[in-house]
């Protein structure tokens, strides 16, 4: 067995396992589509990789044409794995008609004798394919990543690809029809072959080191946010209010906080259901998160309650804001089985200024201004005075008075006739 014999062999058992890795990771669910698409493309290249391994021992056609087929097919699967992976769309038909045009140009070469040929074709394509799927990586990826780590993880192929370009570049200027034989080792194609085995090693791992990167992210997701709307939960914003206290006392950076509850939500789902509860909730979230502004963050605190945190705004801001989101709740139906749920919002609004106050106090002034607002008829924003002004009474602004209705018309004395 040669150098070059025993490195292709080598390569095989490589994608082999890959291929049982990514089998169990698209098993258990960790990016299904990409990992599946990825497992195959390790199973095409190590059909490949066997089948040129086996030059000089099976039909040529076989080792030549099926063999440099199965490892463009490879590359271009990892490409579509890529898009996969990153939710971009591919075209499979472009695929199957350039795997269809090589084999039938390699088949050709073939027939004509002209192995150096084929391996000299064959190693363009695969550098070209591999240099289009480095591209392809740090263009799909950019958004998710970064440019850094986008480029980061193209660059393996990348290089793979250059050094399948470099080798048809020096088998160009030498085309010998004999030196096309995997049983000859030359210096090249161990070097060739030992650089393929590290790329593709290198290559795998990358796209491991991905999927495992995005689990990490999709668990700090979970654990920071509510699962029903996509809004933090309470912790994340504890955490942050707790930033924002910190602000408070060591530079006195002012902040508001509004505590938002849905009127009467528990008719809602005896109304309509839990699922129609759900769906209310969804919505009411999707004002709240769409009326807000970075730094500004929303929270579902519990229930039918959520919290908004706004950095370095003042008294008139956050008034202006909780009218604001009134308005916004009251006119957004949720359209949920066919009929229209509509519901309005009380609103607690409460400024920390005083570095001495502490969030238990902030939260108690809050939880005041809230329950004043249900109390004054519900749909309304209070605002909760200073802790200077713990004396004071919390009310709201006052309610449109309703126009007084008519007074009833007299009524007509009916006339009255004796009986003749």
């Amino acid at each position: 067995m040669s150098s070059t014999h025993a490195v292709f062999l080598l390569i095989g058992l490589q994608q082999a396992v890959f291929c049982l890795m990514w089998s169990a990771l698209a098993w258990f669910g960790l990016s299904r589509r990409a990992s599946t698409t990825w497992a195959v493309t390790a199973l095409v290249v190590t059909v490949g990789v066997m089948l040129i391994a086996q030059r000089g021992h099976i039909h040529s056609w076989l080792t030549y044409v099926l063999g440099n087929a199965a490892l463009l097919a490879g590359i271009l699967l990892l490409r579509h794995g890529v898009q996969r992976f990153a939710h971009v769309g591919s075209s499979w038909r472009r695929d199957v008609l350039i795997l269809t045009v090589v084999m039938a140009v390699l088949t050709a070469l073939r027939d004509m004798g002209r192995y150096d040929l084929i391996v000299l074709t064959g190693s363009t394509l695969l550098g070209l394919a591999m240099l289009h799927v480095g591209w392809v990586v740090a263009r799909s990826l950019r958004e998710e990543l970064g440019n850094r780590l986008a480029l980061a993880c193209a660059l393996p192929v990348t290089l793979l690809g250059l050094a399948f370009i470099g080798r048809a570049a020096l088998l160009s200027q030498a085309l010998d029809p004999a030196g096309a034989s995997i049983n000859a080792s030359s210096a090249a194609s161990v070097t060739i072959g030992t650089g393929f085995f590290v790329g593709l090693l290198a290559l795998n791992l990358n796209v491991l080191a991905l999927v495992i990167a995005r689990l990490v992210q999709r668990l700090h997701h979970l654990s920071a946010h509510d699962g029903l709307t996509g809004l933090y939960n309470r912790r994340t914003i504890e955490q942050q209010l707790t930033e924002q206290d910190r602000l408070l006392q060591r530079h006195g950076t002012p902040y508001a906080l509004l505590s938002v509850d849905i009127d009467h939500f528990k008719q809602v789902n005896d109304r309509h259901g839990h699922p129609a509860g759900d769906a209310v909730l969804r919505t009411v979230a999707s004002t709240l998160r769409g009326a807000l502004h970075a730094p500004q963050v929303a929270a579902r605190a519990g229930g039918e309650e959520f919290w908004l945190l706004l950095p370095h705004t003042g008294h008139s801001s956050a008034m202006a804001l909780a009218q604001h989101l009134l308005a916004e709740v009251r006119a957004q139906p949720t359209v949920t089985q066919g009929t229209a749920v509509r519901v309005t919002v009380s609103i607690g609004v409460a400024m920390a200024d005083d570095a001495q106050e502490s969030q238990e106090a902030l939260m108690q002034r809050l939880d005041a201004a809230l329950y004043a607002a249900k109390l004054q008829g519900r749909d309304r924003a209070v605002w909760a005075p200073p802790p200077h002004q713990r004396g004071a009474t919390i009310t709201p602004p006052a309610p449109p008075t309703p126009p007084a209705l008519p007074p009833p018309a007299a009524a007509t004395p009916v006339a009255t006739h004796p009986l003749p």
